[in-house]
C-alpha cells in the first residue's frame, strides 16, 4: 500500500474544506466579534440615554405641573418645593428656572428671583424676553431704575413679537424718566 500524504488529501473541485481555520482566520473572527460586541454595547448605551432622558423630562414635567397648580392655588411653598424637584431632574432647563424665578418674585425673595432670571437670560435662553421683563420689574420694584431701564431695553431687543418689543421700549422710557 502506498502512503498518502496530507497534501494529496485535498477536497475535490467544489467541495468545502472543513479543516480547522488558520490562526489568521481565527484572529479575524475574534476582531469581528469584538467589533460586533462594541457596536451592540454602543447601541445599548445610546438607547439607555434616550430612554433615560425621556424619563427625566417626564418626571420634571410632572413636578412642573404640580408647581404650576400650587402657584395658581396661591401655595408658594408647595410650588417652590415642586419646581425644585423638577430642577433636580433637569437642572439646566430655562423654563423651570423662569418658573422658579416667578415663584421667588411672588414671595418677594428678590435676590433669588434675580439669580434665576439672570441665569436664564445670560446662559440658557438669552432670547427669552419675558425673563428680561421680570428682571426689569424686580429692579423697578426695588427702585433701581437704571437697571430696570437696561433690562427693559434688553427685553425689547430679545422680543420676537413687535407688540412685546414696543411694550418693553415704553417701559424702558418710563424707567428712564423715573431715574
Amino acid at each position: 500500500m502506498s502512503e498518502i500524504s496530507s497534501d494529496q488529501h485535498q477536497p475535490p473541485g467544489d467541495a468545502v474544506d472543513i479543516r480547522a481555520p488558520s490562526s489568521a482566520t481565527r484572529s479575524g473572527l475574534r476582531t469581528a466579534w469584538w467589533w460586533l460586541l462594541a457596536i451592540i454595547g454602543l447601541a445599548g448605551v445610546l438607547s439607555y440615554r434616550t430612554v433615560a432622558t425621556g424619563i427625566r423630562r417626564q418626571v420634571a414635567k410632572y413636578h412642573a405641573d404640580v408647581a404650576t397648580q400650587a402657584l395658581l392655588q396661591g401655595d408658594s411653598p408647595a410650588a417652590l418645593h415642586a419646581v425644585n424637584d423638577a430642577l433636580a431632574w433637569l437642572p439646566d432647563d430655562g423654563a423651570l428656572l423662569y418658573l422658579r424665578g416667578q415663584i421667588h418674585a411672588q414671595v418677594h425673595d428678590w435676590n433669588a428671583s434675580l439669580a434665576d432670571f439672570n441665569r436664564v437670560t445670560q446662559s440658557l435662553a438669552p432670547e427669552f424676553a419675558p425673563a428680561y421683563q421680570e428682571r426689569a420689574a424686580i429692579h423697578a420694584e426695588r427702585g433701581d431704575w437704571r437697571e430696570a431701564e437696561r433690562a427693559f431695553l434688553a427685553a425689547a431687543l430679545a422680543a420676537r413679537d413687535p407688540a412685546v418689543a414696543a411694550e418693553a421700549y415704553y417701559d424702558a422710557g418710563v424707567a428712564a424718566l423715573e431715574a
